[in-house]
Order: C-alpha cells, then sequence, then structure tokens
C-alpha cells in the first residue's frame, strides 16, 4: 500500500503537490538538510515522508504503533520524526544491547526542548548526562531516601500515611472513589513528609493546597509528551515556536511558590543551592506519585475485571496476616499479591518507552549503527506483550510469576519495567514497597464494586499514552494533529497550502457522503481522510484500530466511506444478517472498464449473469460430481510436479512457482484441455503469463486517487484503467484462438462432442457465452484458483518447517496410513492431522486477508451502527484468525486445535471464514482444498526438505505481502532430498 506514490503521483494530488513543492522546499526542505544527519547501516524502519518523516504514522498509542512497526520491520527500528533520528528497540536482545552493552555510550538523556530551560542543568532524572552532578545526586538519594536503611526509618510514616488513607475510605463507604487521585495523595503526603515534614494534600481537595497544586504537577508532566517542533527539528530549539519552554518554565515557578518559604528557612542553615533542591523535589514528586498511583490503578482495574484472581488475593491476606491491618514486614508471605504486581507491571509498565535516552557517541547495537544524538526509545511495553517471549501474553495471569525467578531489577531483559543500567529508577524499592502497602490494604479491608452495577469483566482497559502509562480518559496526549496545525512553522505551512486545498475540499465535499450513527474509528485528516494510517500491511493497521474502537470500525479513504468488521459477531452482521444488501462488489476503478459487466468474482452485484456463471461453475467444475470427474486430472497433474521434483534433487526449487504451475495447469485442462506453463519455464509461454496475471492481480490494491476520490472517476487520472485493459486484453490473446477454433467447431452441424468430453469452455458456449465473457470468466477462474492454492500451500510448508514437531507428526501420519508411496484423494480422509494443518494455515494466513470488498446496496445498520449506502465493506478475516479472545495462544502453529473440533471453513463457523460465507462465499472451496490437500501431502511423503545453505528452520522468515492474495515476503526456496 505506497501512499507515499498515491499522494505523489499523477492526478490531482500531484498537482497540489507541485504547487506547494516551491514554499516547502524553500522555507523548510533546504533550511534543514544541513541539520539533519543521514548513516548507512541504520535499523530499518517505514519509509519516512519528506519533511515530516514518519510523525504522521504515529497516532495516539505510540507504544502500539512502534509495536507494529516492530513485527514488519524487526526488533530494533529508525524512524524519522522530523529530521530527529529515533531508534526503538522492542525485544529483549535489542534492549540488552542499549541498556547493557552499550550503556555506556546510550545512557544519556534525550531532554525536551519544554525543558531546556534555565534549570535544566539541574535535573536529576532529566539530567543529560551522568556527570559529577547525577553522581552525587544519585549517591544522596540511595543512601538518604532509598537505602535499607533509610527504607526502615520511612516505614512508621508510610503506616501513618496509609492509616489516613484507610480512615478517609472508611467515612466514604458506598460512595464513588477515584482510586488514583487517593493513591496520589497518599503516595504524595508520604514523599512531602520525607522531604519537608509536611502534608501538602488533602483527600477532601481535589486539587490540593493553595489553588491547584496537584493540577499543576499534572502539567508539568504532560509536557514531556507533548509534541513539540523543537524536538522533531532541533534547528528551531532556540525559537520556542509554540511557547512551550516558557509555559513550562512559568509553571514549574509557580509550583516552587508552593514550598519556596520552606526552602528559603532551611536554606539559611545549608550551602545547597536553591535551584538544584526544588529541581529535585519536582522530579521526586512527579516520579514516585505518578507512577505508584497508576501503577496501584491499573492492578485495581485488572483484579477486578479478573474474580479468581481477586479471589486469591484475598484469601492470601485473609489466612496470611496477623491482624486487618497488613504491615510491611508480611510482604514476603504474600506471594501471589506480588504475582499480582509483577503481571501488572508487565502488560501496564509505569513508562511504555521508559525515559528516552540519547547516543552521546556513535555505536553499534544488533549490527546497525546508531549514530551520534539519535534519540532511543525502549518499548518495555511491546516487549512484555510479544508471543515469543510470553505465553498468552494479552491475558492477566499472575501464577506466571509464581515460582519463576524473574524479577524488575534490570537483569531480566524480557521484565525490566523500570528500566536497567545506570539510568534504571534509583527509588525501585521505595515504590515497590509502597505498592505493595497500599494494595494490600485496599483490598485486605474494602470490597469494591463499579458504580452503576457495571460488569467488572467489561471494564474499559484502554491506555492513555502519556510519560506514565494511566488509563484512558477524554483527552489525548499526543495530539499530532495539534502539532501539525498549532504555533510554529508548520501553521505557517498550512496557512500557505490552504487556498490550494479550500478550492478542491469544497468541490469534493459536496459528493463525499455523510451519515450519523458511524461505527467508531480515527478522526480523519481533511481531504485524505485516513490513508496515511492503513500503512504498508492494512490489515495488521486495521487489527490495531480494531483494539482502540472496537470489532467494527469506520475509516475514510479520501472521501470513500470504509467499514471493517474484525470480529465474528460483526462478520455475522455483514454476511449473513445483512448479505441482501452488503453483498455487492466494490470493483477497484482500474478494473472497472468496458469488460467489468462481465466479471464473475469482481461481478458488482448479484445479477442474471453473475447467477448464470455460479450454477454454471457449480454444476460443471465444483459439484461432487464434477469434483470426482476431475479425480484423475488432478492426481496427473500431481504426478508431473512429482516427476519435475525427482529431477531436481538436491537443488533449489521455489515452492510458489511449482504449486502455481501444476495448479494453474490442472484448472487450464479442466477449462480449455491444454497445459500452457512448464516447470522448467519459470514465465509461462507468450512471454509471461503468470507474470502478466500476477500483473493484473496487483491492480486490485494498487493505490488509485479515482477509488479514494469518485468524483475523479471518469478521468482516470493515473492512466490505470486503460493500462488494465491493455493488459487484459494481452492475456486474452494467449488463448483467444482456442476459443475460435471450438466455436468454429460448434458452428458446424457435422461436430458432435461427447458429454462426458467437453471442457467447462464448450458449457460456455453452448450456453451463449461471448468471447469477452468467456475471456473474463477464464482469468477470475485461474487468478482465483492458482493464487490462492499456492499462497496456502507455501504458507504451510514453511510452517511446518518452522515447527519440527508438527512436521514429523504429519510424516508419520502419511506413511503410517497411506497404502503406497503415492498419495491419491481417496486417501485424504484417513489423514485429520493433515487437514488439520492446513485450516491451522488458513487461520493464520487466510488467502485473502481481507476477502474481496462489498459495497451496500442500501443503507442498513449491523450492530447498532449505520453503513450507508455505497460504504466499502472490508471483512478482516486474519484479524479474526488472530484474536485471542478466540483463539488460546493465536500466533502459534498450533494444528492440534483443529482435532476433534467440528469447526469448519464452510461459511457456517464466523470464527474461521477465510473463504467468506453467504451468497459471495468462494464457490470453488472444495476445489481447492483438494488441490491443497493433494499437493501438500505428496510434497511432504515422497520429499525431505532443507532450507539453503543449512539455515535454520526456526528463524525462517515468516513476514507476510499484503495483496489481493496475503503472499510471503520472500518467496520459499527450498532444496528437494529423498524422504528418509
Amino acid at each position: 500500500m505506497e501512499i507515499t506514490r498515491f499522494l505523489m503521483g499523477n492526478g490531482l494530488f500531484s498537482s497540489l503537490f507541485l504547487l506547494l513543492t516551491p514554499l516547502v522546499f524553500v522555507v523548510v526542505f533546504f533550511f534543514t538538510k544541513k541539520y539533519s544527519r543521514s548513516a548507512k547501516n541504520l535499523p530499518p524502519g517505514p519509509p519516512p515522508w519528506p519533511i515530516i518523516g514518519n510523525l504522521h504514522q504515529i497516532g495516539e498509542s505510540p507504544q502500539v504503533s512502534m509495536a507494529i512497526f516492530a513485527q514488519q520491520h524487526g526488533p530494533l527500528i529508525s524512524l524519522h520524526l522530523g529530521t530527529q533520528l529515533l531508534v526503538v528497540a522492542s525485544s529483549p536482545e535489542a534492549a540488552a544491547g542499549i541498556l547493557k552493552t552499550q550503556d555506556r555510550f546510550l545512557s544519556s538523556r534525550a531532554i525536551p526542548n519544554a525543558y531546556d530551560h534555565a534549570y535544566s542543568s539541574f535535573y536529576f532524572i532529566w539530567s543529560t548526562n551522568c556527570g559529577e552532578h547525577w553522581k552525587s545526586l544519585r549517591t544522596l538519594c540511595r543512601n538518604d531516601m532509598f537505602s535499607v536503611k533509610a527504607l526502615q526509618a520511612q516505614s512508621r510514616l508510610r503506616q501513618e500515611k496509609l492509616d489516613q488513607m484507610l480512615g478517609f475510605l472508611r467515612g466514604k463507604k458506598n460512595q464513588v472513589v477515584n482510586i488514583g487521585d487517593v493513591v496520589f495523595t497518599t503516595m504524595f503526603n508520604t514523599m512531602s513528609q520525607v522531604i519537608f515534614a509536611k502534608d501538602f494534600l488533602g483527600y477532601g481537595d481535589e486539587h490540593g493546597t493553595v489553588g491547584g497544586l496537584k493540577w499543576k504537577l499534572s502539567t508539568l508532566l504532560k509536557y514531556v509528551t507533548r509534541p513539540n517542533i523543537s524536538d522533531f527539528y532541533p534547528i528551531f530549539r532556540r525559537f520556542d515556536l509554540q511557547g512551550l519552554r516558557k509555559e513550562n518554565f512559568k509553571n514549574t515557578q509557580e509550583v516552587y511558590s508552593f514550598w519556596e518559604g520552606m526552602v528559603e528557612e532551611r536554606r539559611a542553615k545549608m550551602k545547597s543551592s536553591k535551584m538544584v533542591i526544588e529541581e529535585e523535589e519536582e522530579k521526586l514528586f512527579l516520579d514516585r506519585t505518578d507512577t505508584t498511583s497508576s501503577t496501584i490503578e491499573w492492578t485495581m482495574a485488572e483484579l477486578l475485571k479478573n474474580k479468581e484472581a481477586m479471589s486469591k488475593v484475598r484469601q492470601e491476606l485473609k489466612y496470611n496476616t496477623n491482624s486487618n491491618i497488613t504491615h510491611e514486614f508480611e510482604f514476603s508471605k504474600l506471594p501471589y499479591l506480588n504475582a499480582c504486581i509483577k503481571e501488572t507491571l508487565r502488560l501496564h509498565p509505569p513508562a511504555p518507552f521508559l525515559i528516552p535516552r540519547r547516543a552521546v557517541e556513535t555505536c553499534e547495537v544488533m549490527n546497525y549503527t546508531i549514530p551520534q544524538n539519535t534519540q532511543i526509545f525502549i518499548n518495555v511495553w511491546a516487549i512484555a506483550r510479544d508471543p515469543r517471549v510470553w505465553e498468552d501474553p494479552l491475558s492477566y495471569k499472575p501464577e506466571r510469576f509464581l515460582g519463576l525467578n524473574l524479577d524488575f531489577k534490570g537483569q531480566d531483559f524480557e521484565y525490566i519495567p523500570f528500566g536497567a543500567g545506570r539510568r534504571m529508577c534509583p527509588g525501585l524499592p521505595s515504590g515497590i514497597k509502597s505498592v505493595q502497602s497500599i494494595l494490600a490494604s485496599l483490598i485486605h479491608e474494602f470490597d469494591w464494586v463499579l458504580p452503576n452495577d457495571e460488569d467488572p469483566s467489561k471494564l474499559d482497559m484502554k491506555e492513555k499514552f502519556g510519560m506514565n502509562n494511566g488509563r484512558d480518559s477524554p483527552n489525548i496526549v499526543m495530539e499530532i494533529t495539534h502539532f501539525l496545525m498549532g504555533n510554529g512553522l508548520f501553521s505557517s505551512l498550512f496557512l500557505l497550502l490552504t487556498p490550494l486545498v479550500v478550492v478542491v475540499f469544497f468541490i469534493i465535499k459536496k459528493y463525499s457522503g455523510s451519515a450519523k450513527n458511524l461505527p467508531p474509528g480515527p478522526p480523519p485528516w481533511p481531504i485524505i481522510g485516513n490513508i496515511h494510517q492503513i500503512g504498508e500491511s492494512p490489515q495488521v493497521s486495521m487489527a490495531m484500530f480494531a483494539q482502540q474502537y472496537g470489532p467494527l470500525i469506520s475509516l475514510h479513504l479520501g472521501t470513500q466511506l470504509l467499514v471493517v468488521a474484525s470480529s465474528p459477531e460483526a462478520a455475522i452482521g455483514i454476511l449473513k444478517s445483512h448479505d441482501h444488501l452488503l453483498s455487492c462488489r466494490s470493483i477497484p476503478d482500474a478494473i472497472d472498464h468496458g469488460l467489468a459487466p462481465f466479471f464473475f468474482v469482481w461481478s458488482t452485484d448479484c445479477g442474471q449473469h453473475w447467477k448464470s456463471l455460479r450454477t454454471l461453475s457449480r454444476n460443471e467444475m465444483f459439484s461432487v460430481k464434477a469434483l470426482q470427474a476431475q479425480s484423475g486430472l488432478r492426481h496427473k497433474k500431481v504426478d508431473q510436479m512429482l516427476g519435475f521434483l525427482h529431477g531436481k534433487k538436491g537443488q533449489v526449487v521455489n515452492i510458489g512457482d511449482l504449486v502455481f504451475t501444476t495448479t494453474f495447469n490442472t484448472l487450464s485442462n479442466v477449462f480449455f484441455g491444454k497445459d500452457f506453463l512448464d516447470f522448467g519455464d519459470e514465465h509461462g509461454i507468450a512471454g509471461g503469463l503468470k507474470e502478466k496475471l500476477n500483473t493484473l492481480l496487483a491492480y486490485g490494491v494498487r493505490p488509485n486517487i479515482s477509488d479514494f476520490f469518485p468524483i475523479f472517476k471518469r478521468w482516470d487520472l493515473q492512466g490505470l484503467r486503460k493500462r488494465h485493459m491493455k493488459g487484459m486484453r494481452e492475456v486474452f490473446s494467449i488463448w483467444e484462438h482456442l476459443i475460435d477454433e471450438r466455436r468454429a467447431k460448434y458452428s458446424s452441424s457435422m461436430t458432435v462432442v461427447e458429454d462426458k468430453d467437453k471442457s467447462f469452455l464448450d458449457r460456455l458456449l453452448e450456453s451463449g457465452f461471448t468471447n469477452d465473457q468467456i475471456n473474463i470468466c477464464a482469468i477470475d477462474l485461474f487468478i482465483a484458483g492458482t493464487d490462492t492454492t499456492s499462497s496456502t500451500v507455501e504458507w504451510a510448508m514453511a510452517e511446518l518447517l518452522k515447527n519440527k514437531e508438527a512436521m514429523n507428526k504429519l510424516q508419520e501420519e502419511l506413511k503410517h496410513k497411506s497404502d503406497s508411496n503415492m498419495i491419491t484423494e481417496s486417501h485424504l480422509s484417513k489423514f485429520p492431522y493433515l487437514n488439520a494443518c492446513i485450516k491451522e494455515t488458513l487461520r493464520l494466513h487466510p488467502p485473502a486477508p481481507l476477502l474481496i470488498p462489498r459495497h451496500a446496496s442500501e443503507t442498513c445498520e449491523v450492530m447498532n451502527y449505520t453503513i450507508p449506502q455505497n460504504t466499502k465493506i472490508f471483512v478482516n478475516v486474519w484479524t479474526i484468525g488472530r484474536d485471542p479472545k478466540i483463539w488460546e495462544d493465536p500466533l502459534s502453529f498450533k494444528p492440534e486445535r483443529f482435532l476433534g473440533s467440528s469447526l469448519d471453513f464452510k461459511g457456517q463457523d464466523f470464527e474461521f471464514i477465510p473463504f467468506g460465507a453467504g451468497r459471495r462465499m468462494c464457490p470453488g472451496t472444495q476445489y481447492g482444498i483438494k488441490s491443497v490437500q493433494s499437493i501438500l501431502a505428496s510434497l511432504i511423503h515422497q520429499f525431505d526438505w532443507v532450507l539453503p545453505n543449512d539455515d535454520d528452520p526456526t528463524k525462517l522468515d515468516m513476514n507476510e505481502k499484503f495483496g489481493v492474495t496475503l503472499q510471503r515476503e520472500k518467496p520459499l526456496q527450498l532444496i528437494v532430498k529423498d524422504s528418509k
């Protein structure tokens, strides 16, 4: 999905960008280019846009976006936020490379420009380097605040503050309490007593003393993640274009005023600088209170949502404590409580990226170059949800930590919620003690329920991104739109662009439909909608949107409304309940030319032509009788494939090409009675038939301005329709003479063809189909019948190679349950594990990840949301097949899940619909499955397979390449060997 090519390609937007180019390049590009640095061998990442880099791809939940990028590009990725290079680590190995191996080069802080004011040189947490000032403060804090001796001395104070909290709560019984606020107040007052011997907040006062201390501290914290043009374009740092540095400095001084009088009194007796004291007071308050309160809030939410875990904690507290009050010396007796805290920190780390670092020197991590001054994030949120590290990672299971020697002290890099290395949180022991004591007391002393008797199992667990990973609230911290449209350079650029955009905007607005009660979705940008958020793997992007907005979402691709279903319930609403209104095809503009009315797969509606073709294909190609009659032909083509492979032993074979040739020739014999491809010829006859068909298929997903802005359809601005029509005619020329010859024979009264010898072409001619109708039908069937089968076999082979145990089980089944060395279709019912492997492959790698798009012929309602007429509709079967709410351990290849299960792909079980459902379900499903079964079984039974260069199959690249069909990014090439 090359959105950049769409925006910058032929058509209206190219004109807009050309008009804007002189302004952008003069004002920004040449001015910033000298400051932006490039380096060879950077970690991989999504291609940056000119000027803005990857800013538009960050989204409201950056940790989620970067986790997706890591899935696509690897555990160490690079992004460009404006001209600022950012490297993100998303695996234990990458984290160890940064926090351990190269800690001395990568331990400086990347201080936000909003904090880079007169006081910045006195920071501790935000100290830019590990110099003398930082070392002195760290030693002082460790000795006087966080040492074992200091923590023991503070024990009574913590208990006193805890008692005050419990006293407040006893007076609030049966009333609604904000857990975060209660814990924040308790923690803040504990810290203020340690530093000043004075409380600053009251439980009955939401804002704190003297007009809003708590609110002001929260405001200071938000400056860390607030988008700032000076952070993205360091050349503008000195100008403070958005005024954030000035605002932050002003608010900092206002916060100091709360305790400045006490500092002055005490300062007369001491030599420390007032600035140093005040900076560290502020940072200790922010760090200790916010992280502790968010951790307890998340733990309470998880325990409420998981009734069994809450019951276990209560039982442990009841039987392992000596009184109604939980004391610190009893914590060692509470392993399940500690496991719950650890599990919360895994799922909801206080700082999802830790605190950003900066490279003081150029170095290497995982063989990639990290240039000097690169900003570095550790995505501990992604590491802790990685299914390769954690079993069932999205579920709250404290039991995983019981008896496990895994801790958060910075030695186990799969679990580092507080970081590691010299910059690891120094107040960790104090913070954990506070979490333990407050959480234990809240649960032990009281029962908790949601307001209005709401079901706790449906508790909203959405996150709000910020410096600390808080629970969701109406305000969005990471407002990229605000950044682009706010004060500063970009506002000027947008104002310069406005006259050009407004003309287009009002022209297209009258053509774009609007409706109330649409499914939720990410807010669209002006003009382009959500085009920029789709990415190279739309099924992945849409899965992430579904996590944020629900199982039925809406997107705007330009002015085209798109609705995506990502759950069985949403799929039922579209493919079953409203199938009669939502079964039309959304035909891409590139193939909407003079031949479009003759399509079968891409037929716009279920009219008479579609019904005739469906009836004919079902009766003559895909009926039980027809499939039995074709059995000998399929066996013959598999034999030819095996014969070719016997001659290639010890050589590298492209599995996709091999299966494509086999299935194409099988279909071409059914249709024309003739082979078209040779195993030894990569491109086929007449100058590249296979390549031409793949090119035609690619037009189905190629970005086209006419699809995003239908008002431009008539002009074919990118010329795709013209090119597709030309490509179709070239393919037709390969077999059109066969149609003419057969038609001529039918015109002769002397020619009689026996019914059993008739091909599908004969049936079409008998039914009065024209040459164009036959040509279109042939292309439809060849593309649908070959590409899906070859990709499924290729994915199945890759999964079996990667999972040795599954491969061994399948080889044993084929060896002991077949009557001979040759697998025939009569054997297939004896192979339950083979069929389970195929189903599991189709679950993980459905042939069409979004099915073939539909459009609404009338306005209707699905899941109580309005689907306006002409809406384009996708069903994301890729997401449904990987949903942890439906499938246990969904990202693992486990064929056993289908053994003994009645779950099938015939369109009745909506959690497993790789071929769709309803009237538009693939009519050739049974034909395709028989082909996959016989080809896969024969390949595994007849030969052994290894990767070239003795590569480790467990490390086989499983990256996907999006298209109408879901292909492997890298074709599967294997060495064929004799079966042992």
